[in-house]
């Protein structure tokens, strides 16, 4: 959303916004869920091997790239993109 708009709005008009942000996401993660979870599920019932990778070996590689930003904007800005990615 635009900043000026947004800095415009009441501070309750924030605040339900923000709120709306935050269920709509929530809802969006689990609808997205459900999919991959019916494509897999489809997919291995056509015969296809799906395979699984622990994101954690990929998760270490980009740590310093979140050092340098951490620095540049702010360990608590960095904090939550990494929580924002993760889900949380």
């Amino acid at each position: 959303m635009n900043k000026d708009r947004f800095d415009a709005l009441s501070p309750d008009e924030q605040a339900a916004l923000k709120q709306a942000v935050v269920e709509t996401t929530a809802w969006y993660r689990d609808q997205l869920d459900s999919v991959y979870a019916q494509v897999t599920a489809e997919l291995k019932g056509k015969g296809v091997t799906v395979t699984t990778v622990d994101p954690a070996p990929f998760r270490a590689m980009v740590d310093p790239v979140y050092a340098k930003f951490g620095a540049e904007w702010g360990e608590d800005y960095v904090a939550e993109v990494r929580k924002a990615a993760a889900g949380e």
